[in-house]
């Protein structure tokens, strides 16, 4: 039996719980090979499961989003009342809200592989390493379903490397 396309499309599939969970606040490469491997199971999973709202409140203040300093409500940085609870804003910097703006956990400096290569997302820079792997040992022996497996594994510790170097 020829166990390429097989792999590959398990690597395809694993995408799509992935990228639902990590819209969720979670772990994308862990959920890309739990939907890979039991995507029956993890689709569901995914769709089901609750929003980590921490992590998603941390990457709103990242990409420009500050909160109120009277209800604590996330609003646009260039806000001056709040949305939420009307009252004025602009002037009203506090202590908590520039703790709350600053990077948690500390950013860690790009690596060069990640500038070299200039992936916009590190998921994508996983999700590839993991194809381009997977299909590179379908091609070394296509009677093999163990070298497209290898390859895969392969490709997936370089792209997950490139993503934990730039998380």
């Amino acid at each position: 039996m020829d166990w390429g396309p097989t792999i590959v499309l398990a690597t395809l599939l694993g995408l799509i719980p992935a990228s639902i969970a990590r819209n969720k606040g979670r772990d994308f490469v862990a959920w890309w090979a739990y939907g890979a491997l039991l995507f029956i199971v993890a689709l569901p999973h995914a769709l089901i499961l609750q929003p980590d709202q921490k992590v998603i409140e941390r990457e709103q203040l990242k990409s420009g989003m500050k909160k109120c300093p009277h209800c604590a409500e996330l609003i646009k940085s260039e806000a001056k009342v709040c949305r939420f609870c009307g009252r004025d804003v602009e002037g009203a910097e506090t202590e908590l809200t520039a703790k709350l703006e600053a990077p948690y956990p500390p950013e860690a400096p790009q690596s060069k592989v990640a500038e070299a290569l200039s992936f916009k997302s590190n998921e994508v820079a996983s999700a590839l390493g993991v194809i381009a792997g997977g299909i590179f040992g379908y091609l070394i022996d296509k009677s093999s379903p163990v070298a497209a497996l290898v390859g895969a594994v392969v490709g997936g510790l370089v792209g997950y490397s490139i993503y934990k170097a730039n998380k």
